[in-house]
Order: C-alpha cells, then structure tokens, then sequence
C-alpha cells in the first residue's frame, strides 16, 4: 500500500527538523562534538547525494526526469550560495537574522514536498539534510554568546 503524498511529505520535512534541532542541541551542549561533527560535512554530503539525483535525472528520458533534473541543478546552486555566504553563521541579538535564516531555509521545505510528490528520493533526502544541517547551525549560534561556527568559517569574540 502506497503512502498518501501529504503524509510522505509531512513525514520527510518533520524528519528533517528533528534531526536538526537534535544535532544543534547536541552541539550546543557539549562543543567537543564539533570537532567530528562539522557543519561542512552535512552541506558537502547534501550536495553529494543532489548530484546522485542529477545523475540518476540525465540517464532517465521522460519529461518528469527533466523537471526533476533542473530542479535538482537549483537546489544545487542555491544550497552552494548559502554556503559561500554563510548566512547563519553570525546571529544578531535582535533575533532579526535568525527570522532571515529561517526564511532562507523556507525554499527548502518547499522544495522537499516536489521531490516527494515526484518521489525523487536522493534529492529529497539531499535538501533535508542541508535543512537539517543549517537548522542545526541556527540553533548553535543563536545560543552562542562568544563563538559560533558556519559552514566553512568560525567565530570568536
């Protein structure tokens, strides 16, 4: 029996926070894990399994596989941005750049429900992880007072 889309959906982007809010306490509680558990690794590794999706895209031949295709080169390029950029590496008291991340990370939950109506499972699982990823690194520097940690930067006071 096939799983109703909303649910698959509800279900990939629910997984996705959790696992992010559960990596970002757990940094932010004990900032030796840090050292093996880098913030990099979860944006190289989204990007990795995106391109499995592109991959798998260029050899498929049906109309689906081009959408997908070039949906899967956006997320691509915007995910790659956001890591140049490091938007959430450095949080303001203010609470105004955590609402800007938040909003950064809205196009991914977006993105997360196509690829499960299409069932494009290395690209949803590939935007998940980076939203896990970057939800975990709100959660860090929005309690960090004296250092914070971004993709491929850190901070300290």
């Amino acid at each position: 029996m096939r799983m109703n889309i909303t649910l698959r959906i509800c279900l990939m982007q629910l997984t996705a926070a959790l696992l992010g809010l559960a990596w970002g306490l757990m940094v932010s509680a004990d900032q030796s894990v840090l050292r093996w558990l880098q913030f990099r690794y979860g944006g190289i590794v989204s990007v990795l399994v995106l391109g499995l999706g592109i991959i798998r895209c260029m050899v498929g031949r049906s109309v689906v596989d081009k959408r997908v295709l070039w949906m899967c080169v956006a997320v691509v390029m915007y995910e790659v941005v956001l890591m140049v950029e490091e938007p959430f590496a450095h949080l303001s008291d203010d609470g105004s750049t955590t609402a800007i991340g938040l909003l950064l990370l809205a196009p991914l939950l977006l993105v997360m429900g196509f690829f499960a109506r299409v069932g494009e499972w290395s690209g949803g699982i590939g935007a998940a992880l980076f939203f896990a990823t970057s939800t975990a690194m709100l959660i860090l520097n929005g309690n960090a007072v004296d250092a914070g940690s971004g993709f491929f930067r850190s901070w300290a006071r």
